[in-house]
């Protein structure tokens, strides 16, 4: 083998005993990725629209994550935001080398639906009242609504703010009657079935226990919602 080619030989044994630098990160850097990656995979959004504060952790700066793998594990049954405490499992040829606890705070980027203007309590939300936006979400992600089609038809629980974030707990379905309609009583004993009119008590839905009080006597009754003008009675 000729001088020129021993030279070559000799640089490239040197250069694959340096460490490679390209593309490598620190262990926190690595952890903050995985834990990110957790949480897209675990609420179904784009890792972009996770944004994750890393607090605290049990002495990474010493931990050496090359070739080895990360998993993440939660105290929780399901995946939650805000601010909570992990564990993360250092992997080695399939087993646990070590385990630390990490503390973060998630939120997410969410487009969610809003009032475009104010909805009345006991009003009906159509379209036009409502809109979308993205908006940061933190522990109570899931109570918020994201489908717009999901929130037409609903009945507002109380007055919603023009801009507010419409919640779940903020809406219900349309009652079949709603307190104070005049409906049709049907009185049933056996094959006697006597009509009369009535006003309902409180909402309810179809199959549901209503109360209502009779306008002929004034004595208040419960009977079972049939329709939204019909609730039926049965006398024993």
């Amino acid at each position: 083998m000729n001088p020129a080619r021993i030279a070559t030989f000799a640089i490239v044994i040197l250069l694959s005993a340096l460490p490679i630098k390209a593309g490598a990160s620190s262990p926190r850097e690595k952890i903050e990725q995985e834990i990110a990656h957790y949480f897209q995979k675990a609420l179904n959004v784009p890792g972009s629209d996770i944004q994750l504060r890393f607090i605290y952790s049990t002495g990474e700066e010493q931990l050496n994550l090359a070739h080895k793998r990360l998993e993440v594990e939660s105290n929780s049954s399901y995946p939650r935001l805000g601010y909570q405490t992990l564990s993360l499992n250092i992997l080695a040829n399939g087993y646990v080398e070590k385990r630390i606890s990490v503390t973060v705070d998630v939120t997410v980027f969410m487009e969610v639906v809003v009032a475009r203007e104010k909805i009345k309590r006991g009003a009906i939300i159509t379209a036009d009242k409502i809109t979308r936006k993205r908006v940061k979400v933190g522990k109570d992600f899931r109570n918020v609504i994201r489908d717009s089609e999901a929130v037409v038809g609903l009945m507002a629980k109380h007055m919603i703010k023009p801009g507010s974030i419409i919640r779940k707990s903020m809406v219900k379905t349309k009652p079949t009657v709603k307190k104070g309609e005049t409906v049709t009583i049907q009185m049933i004993s056996g094959d006697l079935v006597i009509s009369t009119k009535g006003k309902t008590k409180q909402d309810a839905m179809i199959g549901e226990k209503v109360k209502i009080t009779c306008e002929l006597t004034g004595k208040q009754l419960y009977g079972v919602v049939q329709s939204p003008q019909l609730v039926t009675v049965s006398l024993r």
